[in-house]
């Protein structure tokens, strides 16, 4: 979903990435979060929900991947 996307982008934004990594980071959540929704229902019938509810598993895999 689109708004699920710009909302990912603002709020990177609010932490201080520059717009080139909020961009980038939201997409990378955003389609990761895509492909977990899809595990627990189709991507055909997929919403903007299930995508929010699937951020954190999603985050989570990003920060055990990029250890600060």
């Amino acid at each position: 979903s689109g708004d699920v996307l710009t909302g990912l982008c603002l709020s990177l934004l609010g932490q201080g990435l520059s717009a080139w990594q909020a961009a980038y980071t939201a997409v990378y959540l955003h389609g990761l979060a895509g492909d977990y929704a899809a595990l627990r229902c189709t991507e055909h019938a997929m919403t903007a929900s299930e995508i929010i509810a699937a951020l954190p598993e999603a985050y989570r895999q990003l920060q055990h991947s990029n250890p600060s």
